[in-house]
């Protein structure tokens, strides 16, 4: 079985991340809607129904999913920036630098 890199990332994180619980409280879960853009990644969708990047999980910039897994998992953007810049590669959104949470539901080369 292959895993792409994205998704090991994102397994890494929910490994080794530790929420900051002092922001949490600002952060309620909100379930995604219809029209909502989700991802294969569990840990991504988290932290958009959390409001950690944007709930509708469209048009995220690269800079914004670095923030949000800075805030809400305490993870190093060393860390984060290039898997945030990775998945920008697969974007549908028209502009560089961003990208739908679901533009993540493929595999690259396809």
């Amino acid at each position: 079985m292959h895993f792409s890199p994205l998704f090991l990332a994102c397994l890494m994180a929910l490994l080794v991340g530790r929420p900051a619980m002092g922001s949490l409280g600002a952060n309620l879960f909100i379930a995604p809607t219809a029209s909502d853009s989700r991802s294969p990644c569990p840990l991504l969708n988290t932290l958009a129904n959390h409001g950690f990047m944007a709930r509708s999980g469209l048009n995220i910039s690269v800079d914004e999913m670095v923030q949000a897994m800075d805030v809400a998992l305490n993870l190093d953007p060393f860390l984060t920036q290039p898997i945030a810049e990775l998945g920008a590669t697969t974007s549908t959104t028209g502009t560089n630098g961003t990208m739908n949470l679901a533009d993540l539901n493929q595999h690259r080369g396809e």
